[in-house]
């Protein structure tokens, strides 16, 4: 994945429609865009691995994430997420 620093402002319209973020106070809000960073992903690539620790919030702007598992080792599709979606 790369990790770049511009564009953050893009987030700003993203959280306005997020449940989780609509009671944060302006302040609040700014310091989340301002320590953001924007991840591209390219297509089949692992963003988070299932048991993974993450402190980490990854919002989807842009494209569409599939979700998976492992059950009795094969892989499951479990769903798709779109933009907006929280990872």
């Amino acid at each position: 994945m790369k990790e770049i620093k511009i564009n953050v402002q893009r987030l700003e319209p993203v959280l306005e429609k997020l449940f989780l973020f609509k009671s944060l106070e302006r302040e609040m809000k700014d310091r989340f865009v301002d320590e953001s960073v924007v991840i591209i992903a390219d297509g089949g690539e692992t963003i988070i691995t299932e048991g993974d620790v993450e402190e980490t919030i990854y919002i989807l702007i842009e494209g569409e994430v599939e979700v998976k598992t492992v059950k009795d080792g094969a892989e499951v599709f479990l769903s798709i997420l779109k933009p907006n979606a929280i990872i």
